[in-house]
């Protein structure tokens, strides 16, 4: 790495990046050229948690300012917990029939932006407490990760 002039970028988050029944280590790690800590100088390196696999994801956030308050656009998405409620029907049901103008397409459209603007509206509300316990447990997680590996 250094005969090519990378520098690691260092991480944010769990010290280890792999796992097994015995063992932690670091093996995930990104690198940066002098001319690309230029370009995007405020980047930074994000380990996440730990899912099915024994590797822990490891995000590259590239920014070239240091504004973190602006807030990114957010692509809807259904969520498969919302199946499970009667209120989420009722919600499609209720934004689905209100009248649209426009030519058909339009009219879908609407529909499908103002209905995904309500189920969102909902899910803030009523999914907020699932939201803190998610947190917290991932919270602990990322604790555990941090400790030296210990056998016991």
């Amino acid at each position: 790495m250094i005969d090519c002039g990378f520098i690691d970028m260092g991480f944010l988050g769990s010290r280890y990046t792999w796992s097994n029944k015995f063992t932690k280590e670091r093996l995930d790690r990104s690198f940066q050229s002098v001319s690309f800590r230029t370009m995007f100088p405020n980047s930074k390196t994000v380990v996440l948690p730990p899912n099915e696999s024994n590797h822990c994801p490891i995000v590259v956030e590239l920014r070239t300012d240091r504004n973190r308050f602006k807030t990114p656009w957010r692509r809807f998405r259904f969520e498969e917990i919302w199946h499970e409620n009667e209120q989420c029907s009722d919600i499609i049901l209720k934004n689905w029939a209100i009248p649209m103008v426009g030519n058909m397409l339009q009219q879908v459209g609407r529909k499908i932006l103002t209905t995904g603007k309500q189920l969102m509206k909902w899910h803030t509300t009523e999914f907020e407490r699932q939201k803190v316990e998610l947190r917290e447990i991932q919270e602990k997680l990322a604790d555990i990760m941090r400790q030296p590996f210990a056998p016991e």
